[in-house]
């Protein structure tokens, strides 16, 4: 279930011919920005969604659903695997039960990678961060425990 939330970008994200689209200040991708995480729930660019999602290249996956449960494994990511980021920041939920296996960190390491594994409510700031210094940056977030 989605619905749209009161949100309204500055007028600082939005380029003066396109007064619809969000930007990447970095170039040409969708502008992404995480406005609210609570315990089941996340607010991305206005619309709530009430499963666990994923952000790929500035877009949203929703529903996404682990073979392990909360066990992240690289079946689990490899449409993020395909993207190639250089960061992927994983939400492991409230109190921070979602943790990779041992075998997706040493292929994160392998292929430069870089991981960070946080509980949700830390992650959400830390995407918004590096996606708006411009880093090539994915995300998976567990929302609940």
């Amino acid at each position: 279930m989605t619905t749209r939330s009161r949100f309204k970008p500055p007028r600082s994200w939005i380029e003066p011919e396109q007064n619809v689209s969000f930007r990447h200040p970095a170039g040409d991708k969708a502008w992404v920005m995480i406005e609210k995480f609570s315990f089941g729930n996340i607010v991305v660019n206005g619309i709530t969604y009430n499963d666990d999602i994923k952000i790929i290249q500035g877009k949203v996956v929703s529903t996404w659903w682990r073979n392990r449960g909360h066990k992240v494994e690289l079946n689990d990511i490899k449409d993020i695997i395909e993207a190639k980021p250089s960061v992927l920041v994983m939400g492991k939920g409230q109190p921070g039960m979602m943790k990779s296996t041992r075998s997706l960190r040493e292929f994160l390491q392998k292929n430069n990678i870089d991981l960070i594994e946080e509980k949700t409510s830390k992650a959400v700031k830390t995407f918004n961060r590096l996606f708006k210094e411009g880093k090539n940056v994915c995300a998976g977030f567990h929302l609940s425990c």
